[in-house]
């Protein structure tokens, strides 16, 4: 409450004898179009008039040279006791002749609303500086009561509910320092929470990332950015634990900029296994690499063998694509080895679509072998004996090897063979007549 013994007067120079009873025109008009309840009192307390402002404040029309000290229906203290007439604002201000302001009071309408109000009571002095009156200004101040009480149960809530967080909380105000911690922060540092405000919280992170921190949360803050950081920070057992810490900028509901809020974790088990995780893949990388190097060294272990052949050698895929194809099968066709690769067999020989190779291909895919072969090439006129052997792995066909050997010179020495044997019996028949006809001779003779 504060008080001032000067008197008091109303702007522009208003007749301190009207003020106590404004009868002419101009002090009337001036009164009721204040936006604010106001009323005036004689130095009894009576009251000599009061705006509308003020009737509907209070909710009733007071009577005048009737009511006392106040138009309201009752009057409260804001521990809510009922207060008497004489003892508001306006009779102390008249009767100590003292103005009186901030001293809060809750007025009750006749309907049973209540309303916080704000007085402002000055007495009015004549020349000799006797009271003569005196006016009152009422703030009705409830709604704005109403707006600080929600405003403290949000924060209240806020509070409660970060509280219960399990995440370590933290805002900062529009100047980059922190304004709030939650409690499983302060647990987890084990400082008191005037310790963490304003720069207080760096002392917890390690000196070796203390600046870069630092810089990167500036550097966020300045540009209005997510704050994402990772950092070692002291426990309250006095252990650095890896912690993962983010922040968004807050605004208000008119977009005017508030400061961050934040959470941060501790990832130390989860960066210990991504480490370790991390070296196991490091290790089966090696070990995939060193494998990788092995079968390099036997596919070109294979391919010499392939290549070296003077047999034809081919791999197919389960679609009948070229995999693999030696010298001997590129000069066969006449094509080179990759105008051959990944073409199907039957788009670069379709004649074979209607042979025995189609269906045998097939067989070998469905991971039956196919043996024996005889067939004469298209493309050389040269015959083969060829076998169809499935490639599989874990079990699935993948494709099948194709290997054939050329029996052209065999199949003519057979040929040969055949005809020098029949020319052998035949000379053995001529043999045997020509012995029966010697043997015949002889007996003859013998007989002779």
């Amino acid at each position: 409450m504060q008080k001032s013994n000067s008197p008091a007067t109303l702007p522009n120079e208003i007749h301190l004898q009207s003020i106590s009873q404004p009868n002419n025109s101009f002090d009337r008009q001036l009164l009721a179009g204040m936006p604010v309840a106001c009323y005036t009192c004689d130095k009894d307390g009576y009251i000599t008039y009061f705006n509308t402002a003020a009737a509907e404040l209070w909710g009733r029309n007071p009577i005048l040279g009737k009511d006392q000290w106040c138009g309201s229906w009752k009057i409260y203290d804001l521990s809510g006791n009922q207060l008497a007439l004489d003892t508001l604002p306006m009779g102390l201000a008249l009767q100590k002749g003292i103005s009186i302001f901030g001293s809060e009071i809750i007025i009750e309408t006749p309907d049973g609303l209540r309303r916080n109000v704000l007085p402002h009571p000055q007495p009015i002095f004549d020349s000799e500086g006797g009271v003569i009156g005196g006016y009152n200004i009422l703030i009705d101040i409830t709604e704005r009561k109403k707006a600080e009480k929600a405003v403290r149960e949000s924060k209240e809530r806020f509070r409660t509910v970060a509280d219960t967080v399990p995440a370590m909380i933290w805002m900062s105000g529009s100047k980059k320092e922190r304004i709030f911690f939650n409690k499983a922060w302060t647990n987890y540092t084990g400082r008191k929470l005037e310790q963490e405000l304003g720069d207080g919280w760096l002392g917890n992170i390690h000196p070796d990332h203390r600046e870069r921190i630092l810089n990167l949360y500036n550097e966020s803050f300045d540009a209005r950015k997510i704050y994402s950081a990772q950092y070692l920070m002291r426990r309250a057992d006095g252990e650095y634990r890896w912690i993962s810490a983010i922040g968004n900028p807050r605004y208000a509901l008119d977009g005017n900029f508030l400061g961050y809020t934040g959470a941060c974790i501790d990832i130390t088990e989860e960066k210990l296994a991504s480490q370790v995780l991390e070296q196991k893949i490091v290790e089966r990388t090696t070990e995939l690499v060193k494998k990788n190097e092995e079968l390099l060294q036997q596919r070109d272990f294979v391919n010499a063998i392939i290549e070296s052949s003077i047999d034809p050698i081919m791999v197919f895929d389960t679609n009948m694509k070229f995999l693999a194809v030696n010298k001997i099968i590129q000069e066969g066709l006449g094509l080179g080895k990759e105008e051959i690769i990944g073409k199907n067999i039957f788009d670069i020989i379709p004649e074979l679509r209607e042979g025995d190779i189609s269906k045998n291909l097939n067989e070998a895919l469905q991971g039956n072998g196919v043996h024996n072969m005889s067939y004469r090439s298209l493309t050389t006129g040269r015959d083969y004996e060829g076998s169809l052997i499935p490639l599989s792995h874990n079990g699935v066909i993948y494709g099948c090897l194709a290997m054939g050997h050329d029996t052209t010179q065999l199949l003519e020495a057979t040929e040969q063979l055949k005809e020098n044997n029949a020319k052998l019996l035949e000379s053995e028949e001529r043999y045997r007549g020509m012995v029966k006809e010697v043997e015949d001779y002889a007996i003859i003779l013998l007989d002779n």
